[in-house]
């Protein structure tokens, strides 16, 4: 198996590394998401800070150990879909005050919160249909709510979308 320093690193993949293991940090994790791969970080002991300091590495979730495996797999499924995903019981406060969307998923939610159905919504922001609706059900994943509009509502609340 290739490793972080490996010329053979692809991106046709989701790396889910243990940040709690010798040559695990941040920067390995770096050089992985600067290449181009998908990372989602497990660990035990992330903090809010920790957790700030790995989404701007470029990792695409930040992830409990102790998570149930249905919400771990779902969570790394939403991950592979462009979603960005961080367990609530590590970073609690990143859901109040930081917003856990990427700067994409922001552009998809800003295009949708009109109500616009996904065809209008996908040619305001460049994607294809399915990427758009993938993106869009990440999003609602990501904010555990039961659709686009809830997700909408929930980003204005919060101050991530006018």
């Amino acid at each position: 198996m290739p490793g972080p320093h490996d010329d053979t690193v692809t991106t046709a993949a989701l790396w889910v590394v243990d940040l709690d293991v010798p040559g695990g940090g941040v920067e390995a994790i770096r050089e992985l998401t600067q290449a181009g791969s998908r990372v989602v970080v497990l660990s035990a002991f992330a903090t809010s800070t920790l957790t700030l300091e790995l989404l701007a590495a470029g990792v695409r979730g930040v992830l409990s150990k102790s998570m149930p495996i249905d919400a771990l797999a779902a969570s790394l499924a939403a991950a592979w879909a462009g979603s960005c995903v961080i367990d609530p019981h590590i970073a609690p406060d990143l859901r109040r005050g930081h917003g856990p969307l990427s700067e994409r998923e922001l552009r998809v939610l800003r295009a949708a919160s009109d109500g616009a159905p996904i065809g209008q919504v996908a040619l305001r922001v460049h994607f294809a249909p399915g990427t758009t609706r993938n993106i869009l059900s990440g999003i609602i994943h990501t904010l555990g709510v039961a659709n686009r509009h809830e997700a909408v509502a929930v980003a204005r609340e919060r101050g991530w979308i006018e």
